[in-house]
């Protein structure tokens, strides 16, 4: 059995903040560098154990009520269970008069996660214990660490011609076909984000379709609404929405009606609407 005082967690460099991005679509993580110390002569075999400040099997990082899930894994991939009592891994360290060695351990955020944007911890307590032939038992005493991740404020947008999950049936023009007055066209606005946004609306004719061969005066208004609210396509229009916290994202209604078409000569008519969704 080796004393007690001759192996220690020595150095437990600072963990860099994981930056998570939920629409990725990635696994993110960042690494912990452990060293560990010894002075004696045999070698040895070692494993730690990592709590964290949350009780349960699942990790999460906290900010107030938010959180977001994460594991802690071993440079083989192993998952440690979260609790002090139960170490995972193994670390060999040769016998000798000051013998070091240094070991990572992995702390992950898996993909498909989301979570409010903002800045999350968790304080990790580390233990390390030897592996001989009885089990293990603990060395030295326990240390802690913190870990923290930040969600980033994003918000993503996609023009779809009908509900449905976030980016499916994406569409790039509306199409009316042979104009006439007060004729009609839907369209969904798709937004997922991490935080409310705002939506905003441009025309580049100013809410007029224009003839594409004829002079500009030859033009045909329109009107839009977007999820209920009329939107002034000359002067531009910005919408606040909170969208529910999900990768799906939501739908919001956008309904074009053609204006008054009388008198106006045959022709294609065209403008290009806008829509850009900001995180506030």
């Amino acid at each position: 059995i080796y004393s007690r005082s001759t192996i220690v967690l020595k150095t437990i460099q600072p963990v860099n903040t994981i930056t998570y991005d939920p629409f990725d679509g990635v696994t993110v993580s960042e690494k912990l560098t452990i060293e560990i110390t010894k002075n004696g002569d045999d070698d040895c075999n070692l494993s730690l154990a990592i709590a964290s400040s949350t009780t349960g099997s699942q990790r999460v990082f906290k900010h107030g009520g938010d959180q977001i899930s994460y594991v802690v894994e071993t440079p083989g991939g192993t998952t440690y269970v979260n609790n002090i009592a139960q170490p995972a891994g193994s670390i060999q360290l040769k016998g000798g008069k000051d013998r070091k060695t240094t070991t990572d351990v992995k702390i992950r955020i898996p993909a498909s996660l989301i979570a409010p944007a903002s800045s999350y911890a968790d304080t990790l307590t580390l233990r390390l214990f030897q592996n001989p032939g009885s089990g293990p038992v603990q060395l030295g005493s326990d240390r802690n660490v913190q870990a923290s991740a930040i969600i980033e404020s994003r918000a993503q947008v996609n023009i779809a011609g009908t509900s449905g999950a976030y980016g499916a049936f994406q569409l790039e023009r509306l199409n009316f076909g042979a104009l006439k007055t007060n004729d009609t066209r839907n369209a969904v606005v798709q937004v997922r984000s991490t935080r409310p946004v705002s939506i905003s609306v441009t025309s580049s004719s100013h809410g007029v379709l224009k003839h594409q061969t004829l002079p500009a005066a030859q033009t045909i208004p329109y009107t839009m609404i977007l999820d209920g609210s009329p939107v002034n396509l000359a002067m531009g229009s910005t919408l606040t929405r909170s969208p529910p916290l999900n990768l799906v994202g939501t739908n919001y209604t956008m309904l074009v009606t053609i204006g008054e078409t009388a008198g106006r000569p045959a022709g294609a008519y065209l403008d290009r609407v806008t829509v850009n969704v900001m995180p506030q």
